[in-house]
């Protein structure tokens, strides 16, 4: 094949969308649900839960300290402030039942044993293009006939040949070194947010209630799940994935130097008026942005 035909067949296999399991990839996020919300659940209200306790001596300046040292399980107690705490824990057993009940297994060694017990035979063998995705619903790393192995072969791009081992790794590195940064920048900025928020105006802070702090962070993650399954992959296709994934780092920037105008606007203002909301609102629009690095 020449060099012509090999970057014709390259671009026309780009240009192709590979179709989507829906209802599984559907399971796939009820599960991961249940991470969100087991996890920030205690957000909202962990800096009111340190100031109770009077470990803080009175000193809300202490409360960022020391609520980086509390048990997350804890902060459910605090004055009934999550007032249904079986929700959360159903989002984490229900997904369970579910996934147990309707998803199927994909590792290879796993399947094989499984037909083995059942008394049939199944050839699990990892074909070179073999995805997680398949186009009849096998499960990954499934080729039922050697025709099926030497068709996957035959289906091989042209231009996907192997890297060399140490470039995979720098590659590898890479990756995790950016996932490592935004998810700590990410994590860093998930929980400085309620400490802002509850923290009274005379230290810089909003004087808002855990309540208000709830609603606020639970409406954004309604909104953020939305926008980034109906936006994300378009804007991926867009401008690229390395491009998104530096205006999301940005926008970590931008909206951390909204914390110091809303402090002076709540000062001035000795309350949380327009003002401040409206910087709230572009700062937790910016947020949006934020998340979509984890999809990048």
């Amino acid at each position: 094949m020449n060099q012509e035909s090999t970057v014709t067949y390259h671009e026309s296999s780009l240009s192709k969308r590979t179709p989507l399991p829906k209802f599984q990839l559907f399971i796939v996020f009820l599960i991961q649900l249940a991470e969100p919300i087991t996890g920030t659940v205690i957000y909202p209200f962990v800096n009111q839960f340190v100031r109770d306790t009077g470990i803080t001596q009175g000193d809300e300046r202490k409360t960022g300290y020391y609520a980086g040292i509390l048990v997350f399980s804890t902060g459910i107690l605090v004055r009934n402030a999550f007032s249904s705490p079986d929700v959360a824990v159903m989002t984490s057993l229900a997904p369970t039942g579910v996934s147990k009940s309707v998803m199927g297994e994909t590792l290879p060694a796993a399947i094989l044993k499984e037909k083995r017990r059942q008394g049939t035979t199944l050839s699990v063998t990892p074909g070179i293009t073999t995805g997680l995705l398949t186009s009849d619903n096998r499960p990954y790393g499934c080729a039922t006939t050697a025709n099926d192995i030497q068709s996957e072969q035959s289906a091989q791009d042209p231009l996907d040949f192997p890297l060399p081992f140490s470039e995979r790794l720098s590659r590898i590195l890479l990756t995790l070194v950016v996932y490592g940064f935004s998810a700590f920048i990410d994590m860093s900025s998930l929980v400085f947010q309620p400490l802002v928020y509850s923290t009274s105006i005379s230290l810089g802070g909003l004087g808002l209630d855990p309540y208000r702090i709830g609603t606020i962070m639970g409406t954004w993650g309604i909104i953020n799940a939305v926008v980034q399954v109906l936006f994300l992959a378009r804007a991926i296709r867009k401008i690229g994935a390395r491009n998104l994934e530096i205006i999301s780092l940005l926008s970590y920037a931008f909206s951390l130097s909204l914390y110091p105008l809303l402090s002076f606007l709540a000062k001035r203002a000795g309350r949380v008026d327009g003002f401040v909301w409206s910087v709230m609102a572009v700062q937790l629009f910016l947020a949006l942005t934020n998340i979509s690095s984890y999809g990048v």
